[in-house]
C-alpha cells in the first residue's frame, strides 16, 4: 500500500482533493443536464468538444520532443533532431497510409491503442509495485470502458461517423444494436470488479476517489452526447492530467518547472495541428459532410497518438 509520503509523489494534480472536487462537480453537472432530459444546443456540445481539443486535447502531445529529449536522451544537435522526427513522421506516414489502404484496419490500430493510452494514462499512478500483468489487465479494462459507453450507447450518433471513417455501418450487426444497453453496462461492470485487484495496494483513499470517477465518467458517457463526454474525459481526465504529469516528470528542467511554461512550449505545434485541422475543414466545408468532418477529425488524432503513446510509454518505463 501507498504510504503518505509516496502518495504524495505519485497522486496526479487532477486527483489531488480540491481540484478533484471542483473536475468532478463539472462533469457531474453536465451529466446531470442529460440525465434529467435537458441536454445542450448543438452548437454548444461542439462549442464544449471543440475548447477541450483546442486548449488541453491537441496541446498535450506537442511537447513531445521535450519528453523524447528526456527519455533518450537527445541533444539538440542536427542528427538527434533528425532521429526523433524522422521516426515521430515515419510513424504517422505508416498509420496514415494504413488508413489509406485498409481503412478497417486503421479503424482497429486507433481502437487498440487508445484502449491502452487511456488505461494506462488514468492508473499508472496506481500500479506502482504491481505486476506487469495485472497493470496491463487494469488498463485495458479501463480502456475499453472509456471507448465501448461512448459509441455503442449512442449509435445513432456514432455509427454514422464510424462508417465515414472505416467504411462500415455499425447498425448492420443486429446483435449489436439490440443489445447496446447490456454491452455497455457490462463494460463499466467489468471495471468496477477488475478495480477491487488494487485493493490492499494503494490508500483506500485514492481507491474510493477513483471509484467515484469511474462512476462519473460511467454516467455522463451514457447520458451525455458522445462529443461532450469525450470532449471532457480527453481534454480533462486524460489531457490535463497528462500536462501536470509531464511538469512534474520534467521538473529537474529548468525550463519547464512551471506549468503555464510547459504550455507556452506547446504553441509551435499545437499551431501546426491547427492548421492541418483548418486546412481539413475547409475541404470537407466545400462538400458540406459533417459526419465525413468529424471521422477525419478522429483519423488525425489516431495517427498523432501512436507515436505519442509509444513515446509516453517509454516515459513510464522510465519513471
Amino acid at each position: 500500500m501507498m504510504n503518505k509520503s509516496q502518495a504524495a509523489e505519485l497522486i496526479p494534480e487532477t486527483r489531488k482533493r480540491s481540484m478533484f472536487l471542483v473536475l468532478s462537480a463539472f462533469t457531474l453537472a453536465i451529466a446531470l443536464i442529460y440525465a434529467f432530459g435537458i441536454g445542450l444546443p448543438y452548437s454548444v456540445e461542439i462549442g464544449i468538444f471543440a475548447i477541450f481539443v483546442v486548449l488541453t486535447g491537441i496541446p498535450h502531445g506537442a511537447v513531445d520532443h521535450i519528453v523524447a529529449a528526456d527519455v533518450f536522451g537527445l541533444k539538440q544537435t542536427f542528427s538527434d533532431q533528425v532521429r526523433f522526427y524522422g521516426t515521430y513522421l515515419l510513424t504517422m506516414i505508416a498509420l496514415g497510409a494504413v488508413w489509406i489502404m485498409s481503412p478497417v484496419t486503421g479503424f482497429i490500430i486507433f481502437i487498440v491503442i487508445s484502449v491502452f493510452h487511456f488505461g494506462q494514462g488514468d492508473l499508472n499512478w496506481m500500479t506502482k509495485g504491481v505486476s506487469t500483468a495485472l497493470s496491463w489487465m487494469l488498463y485495458i479494462s479501463r480502456g475499453v470502458m472509456l471507448i465501448t459507453v461512448p459509441v455503442i450507447a449512442h449509435l445513432e450518433i456514432t455509427a454514422p461517423i464510424i462508417e465515414a471513417a472505416a467504411g462500415f455501418d455499425l447498425f448492420e450487426q443486429g446483435w449489436l444494436v439490440e443489445n447496446a444497453l447490456l454491452i455497455s453496462l457490462v463494460s463499466i461492470a467489468q471495471h468496477f470488479v477488475l478495480m477491487i485487484f488494487l485493493a490492499g495496494r494503494v490508500s483506500k483513499r485514492y481507491l474510493v476517489q477513483e471509484y467515484i470517477l469511474v462512476a462519473l465518467l460511467a454516467l455522463i458517457f451514457l447520458f451525455a452526447h458522445p462529443l461532450v463526454s469525450f470532449g471532457i474525459y480527453f481534454g480533462i481526465w486524460h489531457s490535463l492530467n497528462h500536462f501536470f504529469e509531464l511538469r512534474d516528470h520534467l521538473s529537474g528542467q529548468q525550463s519547464t518547472t512551471g506549468f503555464f511554461s510547459l504550455y507556452k512550449r506547446t504553441v509551435p505545434f499545437t499551431l501546426i495541428s491547427f492548421l492541418g485541422l483548418f486546412f481539413l475543414w475547409y475541404l470537407l466545408d466545400v462538400t458540406g459532410s459533417e459526419n465525413q468532418m468529424i471521422s477525419l477529425l478522429f483519423i488525425l488524432i489516431s495517427v498523432l497518438t501512436l507515436p505519442h503513446m509509444l513515446l509516453i510509454n517509454q516515459m513510464y518505463q522510465k519513471k
